[in-house]
């Protein structure tokens, strides 16, 4: 699956990951997303910071990608507690998707209250 991100350009998603990606996004909280905005109320200043939380999962997901990429390339110098496995990829990659689906509107704009 190839998607278009707003920072990282086509960022692609084979195998596990893309198996993992599209059945999370698939799903209602992960949709709902696209209706939080990721800069609260910095589009009233920058008219164009339009960004979605949505927009930012799939990229936060691509950079997990990557890093799982570059650790798997140097495996060879990390002890074996320190490489990653099939299921801590997996994880990963739908942690790094899912880490602001608790977030609601404006979340970061009262965070100083709460």
């Amino acid at each position: 699956m190839i998607l278009r991100d707003p920072v990282h350009g086509l960022v692609a998603f084979e195998g596990e990951a893309e198996r993992v990606v599209m059945a999370l996004l698939a799903t209602r909280e992960v949709q709902r997303l696209r209706r939080v905005r990721q800069l609260g109320l910095t589009a009233l200043v920058f008219p164009g910071a339009e960004h979605s939380r949505f927009a930012h999962a799939i990229g936060a997901a691509h950079v997990m990608v990557r890093l799982q990429e570059h650790l798997r390339a140097h495996a060879d110098k990390l002890p074996p507690e320190q490489r990653i496995d099939a299921e801590a990829a997996r994880d990963s990659i739908a942690a790094a998707l899912l880490h602001d689906l608790g977030h609601g509107p404006f979340s970061h704009l009262f965070e100083h209250v709460v």
